[in-house]
């Protein structure tokens, strides 16, 4: 129920009901620049009481953890009065006890730490008008707790916090250390010099830049064992924060221009400028497994894991050969890069994108740029290979299964074509088929046709 006093809280009257029907846990209400006031809440087991299917807020129905059953909101108004929402953000974790902040450029960045006992998670929300869009929920890495299923609370992210014009975000959490973060939350650091918070922290920036963090201490203890108060920290924040960094990661192509190669590159910037002479890693690993089920091995575990060095520009380039001459169209893996620098670099880790990519492409200008390929066990033939062997379908098809290929089956120049093409290699059971990605029966070779690469 919302209710508004003109005279400093001697007499009260009602405006309205906030998501009548519903019991929503507030949390907290922040001020954006324009105005605008945003509710932090979240319905916890809503609705709840006599009657309701639920008889008290922490009623578990069949199925629910507090995870999946606290959706995270909130309400945005101009006047305080009339509220847009609910608005739903930071999906999936469970998160009730959050706060947001407003970046330079406009955005709103939720973030949610682990102060109970919650996966950790931060997202960007962009405003358009009265709408507003999320973007991904991103993870935490530095200041998360290092083994959130052994100790859940064992970080120190904040849950209260502001984020300063030249982009740090300060951060308080009840009973540990002030932290700071220059990368929208990735990696948070300790702020040297200062007690621990106090409990159930609100933190503020006043306009002459002074950082206020009100708390408590004590509670409503019935003997009187120990008397609450109410506190304030009072302090400023000098930016000595590792560069945030940012890491970007592109595909190269080949010298003419004509179709991309397996082949990256990746630039290392702080602050707009390049980061030189530090190491980088790439990490690929195939999308699917041998036996064609979708591979779920993390990218931190890839296969392949690599360092490259930093240029004068910024440049780490990494070439995968293996991943070359690789007849199947869909054989697709997966590519990242990371930046782990050591601890006094002067650095801040940070993730580039992830890519998935095929190793085969298409060729501008050149509709049958490979003599043949496979796609899902079919063995597809350009017109170049069958002009120059008319009966190379009736040769291959004759063969009844991928069966290892002996000699006189096929003839040369078809079976030197297609050793060409790696789709044969031989063995000491003679030419063995290159294993493709869910090969399917009857196998047979086709022709490609108008050249369309997805057949």
């Amino acid at each position: 129920m919302m209710r508004e006093s003109l005279d400093g809280g001697s007499t009260w009257r009602k405006l309205g009901v906030l998501l009548e029907g519903c019991a929503p846990y507030l949390w907290r209400a922040r001020k954006i620049k324009d105005g605008t006031l945003l509710l932090l809440l979240s319905l916890y087991g809503t609705p709840w009481g006599l009657g309701k299917q639920r008889s008290t807020r922490n009623t578990m129905l069949p199925g629910e953890t507090y995870i999946n059953k606290i959706q995270t909101c909130f309400l945005a108004s101009k006047d305080g009065v009339h509220f847009t929402g609910p608005h739903y953000v930071l999906p999936g974790i469970g998160a009730h006890e959050y706060d947001v902040c407003e970046c330079p450029d406009g955005r709103l960045l939720f973030l949610a730490g682990d102060v109970q006992a919650t996966p950790v998670g931060r997202q960007f929300v962009e405003r358009r008008g009265e709408s507003f869009f999320n973007g991904t929920l991103y993870g935490v890495r530095r200041g998360a707790p290092a083994d959130p299923k052994r100790d859940p609370m064992g970080g120190f992210m904040p849950e209260s916090l502001i984020m300063r014009e030249d982009g740090l975000i300060i951060g308080s959490r009840r009973n540990k250390p002030y932290s700071c973060s220059a990368d929208f939350g990735e990696n948070w650091y300790e702020v040297d010099g200062l007690p621990n918070s106090l409990y159930q922290p609100f933190l503020m920036e006043a306009p002459d830049g002074t950082i206020l963090n009100f708390g408590h201490k004590g509670g409503d203890m019935a003997l009187g064992q120990e008397d609450m108060f109410i506190g304030v920290d009072r302090f400023r924040v000098q930016n000595g924060m590792p560069a945030s960094c940012v890491l970007t990661l592109k595909r190269d192509m080949d010298s003419e221009q004509t179709h991309y190669i397996n082949e990256f590159m990746a630039l290392l910037t702080a602050g707009g400028k390049p980061v030189t002479h530090q190491a980088v890693l790439f990490r690929a690993h195939p999308v699917w497994n041998a036996d064609g089920s979708y591979s779920t091995i993390p990218q931190s575990e890839a296969s392949i894991q690599t360092e490259a060095v930093t240029d004068e520009t910024g440049t780490a380039k990494i070439a995968f050969p293996m991943f070359d001459n690789r007849p199947d169209i869909h054989f697709y893996y997966n590519i990242d890069v990371v930046f782990r620098p050591r601890e006094g670099t002067g650095y801040s880790p940070c993730d580039g994108p992830m890519m998935c990519v095929s190793g085969m492409t298409p060729h501008r200008k050149n509709r049958w740029p490979y003599d043949a390929y496979l796609a899902e066990g079919k063995l597809f033939l350009s017109p170049a290979l069958i002009k120059a062997v008319p009966d190379a379908i009736r040769q291959i098809n004759a063969l009844g299964s991928r069966r290892p290929v002996q000699k006189g089956e096929l003839n040369e120049e078809l079976l030197e074509r297609l050793l060409k093409a790696n789709l044969l290699h031989e063995t000491h059971r003679g030419y063995e088929w290159y294993a493709c990605v869910h090969p399917k029966d009857p196998f047979e070779a086709l022709d490609m046709g108008s050249g369309d690469w997805y057949i």
